[in-house]
């Protein structure tokens, strides 16, 4: 009643697709009305996880809010030490006490602070500025020098990256031990029990609806057989295109000059 499919030959992503609109098609028709709620149920559920599971795997969402917040400190970080680089160089003596007054803390951080590890860098920002609001005299330099507002910004950015970078170890540990290939064979599973209950009860309890799902689901195996057909007979092409190259490398000698 419904046309196969090598499932096992589509990409993770199209695989993910096939089924989504399977369910969609199961949806339109309702599968509590169909009597497969609970199958239908346990194959979204699969899918779901799966889906979920391989965007991970590809990477996580919060790799590039993570990348723009830490090139953020980054920026305002150096920014404050370019300042106080210039301050050093002030006419007024008071300036340059100041400029150095902050400095005496970067400086217990060798090397430059922006190339350290994530973590690393969001530790040696915090003690920076920790040191700062405990001490009076860095306060004092900060108000003196106009860098409070740098100061202020930079630990946003370093709260609000730490915040994240949480928050994407969580993501990853959630989705650590979570297998593709186990899930999609889960998947094929209930895939055919969902098809095996359907053509049961569409030969017992033949209806429009049942009809309407059959060949709904069908025409999308179609499409996606036809997919696979192409890939397939490319890849035919290009080996042969291979196999032609290296034959005519081997047959080929090369010219020689004759000499008098």
């Amino acid at each position: 009643m419904f046309t196969s499919i090598h499932l096992r030959s589509l990409r993770n992503n199209e695989f993910i697709q096939f089924i989504k609109n399977v369910l969609q098609i199961l949806e339109q028709k309702d599968p509590a009305a169909l009597k497969i709620e609970a199958y239908y149920s346990e194959l979204k559920a699969s899918v779901d996880l799966m889906n979920a599971a391989h965007k991970k795997s590809l990477s996580s969402s919060l790799t590039k809010v993570l990348v723009e917040i830490d090139d953020c400190r980054d920026k305002a970080i150096n920014g404050i030490i370019m300042n106080l680089d210039s301050y050093k160089q002030h006419f007024d003596e008071e300036v340059v006490r100041a400029a150095n007054k902050l400095m005496e803390t970067i400086n217990l951080y060798d090397g430059n602070i922006a190339r350290y590890s994530y973590q690393h860098e969001t530790n040696a920002l915090e003690d920076i500025l920790s040191k700062w609001k405990k001490d009076e005299a860095s306060q004092a330099a900060l108000q003196r020098l106009h860098l409070n507002e740098w100061a202020t910004h930079l630990e946003e950015q370093n709260v609000l990256f730490n915040n994240k970078f949480i928050e994407r170890a969580t993501e990853q540990e959630q989705y650590a031990n979570i297998k593709i290939t186990e899930i999609r064979k889960e998947i094929i599973e209930k895939y055919n029990k969902v098809l095996q209950y359907l053509s049961a009860y569409a030969t017992i309890e033949p209806s429009e609806e049942y009809t309407y799902v059959v060949h709904a689901i069908n025409g999308i195996i179609q499409e996606y057989e036809r997919v696979l057909t192409l890939r397939s007979a490319k890849r035919e092409t290009e080996e042969e295109d291979e196999e032609l190259s290296n034959t005519e490398n081997i047959n080929s000698e090369p010219d020689t000059e004759i000499q008098s």
